[in-house]
């Protein structure tokens, strides 16, 4: 997606969100490049709204009228480091479910 485009569909966001964000600014061992999108939430309520709103389909080029797309899904012991993450922070439970 084009940074117009995300700054469209993350503009509500307001001062949370930030593009183009040097991570190098955000530890300690001085790593990192350039974000598209960096989003720090207040609150649990903040950083479900927008998830909600990602995408995790990119289109990278298109080829003979073909669209192919970066299809990044959430590798389930990723989404359980996040959550426990989210959990010792905010101190809520979780209760994850998925679609069979």
């Amino acid at each position: 997606m084009k940074l117009d485009q995300l700054k469209t569909l993350f503009g509500e966001f307001d001062e949370n969100v930030r593009f183009e964000h040097d991570l190098k600014k955000k530890n300690w061992f001085n790593i990192g490049g350039k974000t598209k999108v960096f989003f720090k939430a207040n609150n649990l309520h903040e950083l479900i709204k927008f998830l909600k709103k990602v995408n995790n389909q990119e289109k990278i080029f298109t080829h003979n009228n073909i669209d192919f797309y970066d299809d990044y899904a959430h590798h389930p012991t990723e989404i359980k480091v996040v959550l426990d993450g989210v959990n010792k922070v905010y101190k809520v439970i979780i209760r994850f479910c998925s679609k069979k």
